[in-house]
């Protein structure tokens, strides 16, 4: 059988842009000799900066309310104080978040009590962490986060459920 012209196109060899565009990119590296390491670096760069300026300028506030900063805040400090799965499972119910004067010295306070709902028994004693240090040691650095961004003292007061 004979080649007709649609049979000799098919076996020529493919354009290379609809190659690049089809299979993914090959990279040459050698970690022990930091070669090709800049090549994985940049294109990878490359795919999640779409654009070479930020959409939002650095000084750019937050459309958030106080207590979803308060929220986000505390939120921060249980995924830092705990691991693995465990803090993807705890809730956050906010009872109080309430303004006020402290009554000695008329400055602004604010009192923020939240629970931290846990699914298990087991959950609620690695939240509260032994003699309650965990727990703890995420109401102060918390605390001490929330009277930055809120600019006055803050009394938290975080409570384990189950």
């Amino acid at each position: 059988r004979e080649l007709d012209d649609d049979d000799e196109a098919s076996l020529r060899e493919p354009d290379p842009e609809v190659l690049e565009r089809l299979l993914p990119p090959v990279f040459y590296i050698s970690a022990l000799k930091n070669d090709g390491v800049d090549d994985v670096l940049a294109h990878l760069l490359s795919l999640t900066t779409p654009c070479k300026e930020w959409p939002v300028p650095a000084d750019a506030a937050a459309l958030m309310s106080p207590q979803e900063r308060a929220e986000e805040i505390i939120r921060e400090k249980i995924y830092r104080c705990l691991h693995r799965e465990i803090p993807h499972q705890v809730k956050q119910v906010n009872r109080i978040f309430r303004p006020m004067a402290n009554p000695h010295t008329g400055e602004k306070v604010i009192r923020i009590d939240q629970d931290l709902i846990v699914r298990t028994e087991s959950h609620r004693r690695l939240v509260a962490g032994r003699g309650g240090m965990t727990l703890q040691r995420m109401e102060q650095d918390a605390q001490r986060d929330l009277m930055k961004a809120f600019d006055c003292d803050v009394q938290l007061n975080l409570h384990v459920k189950f």
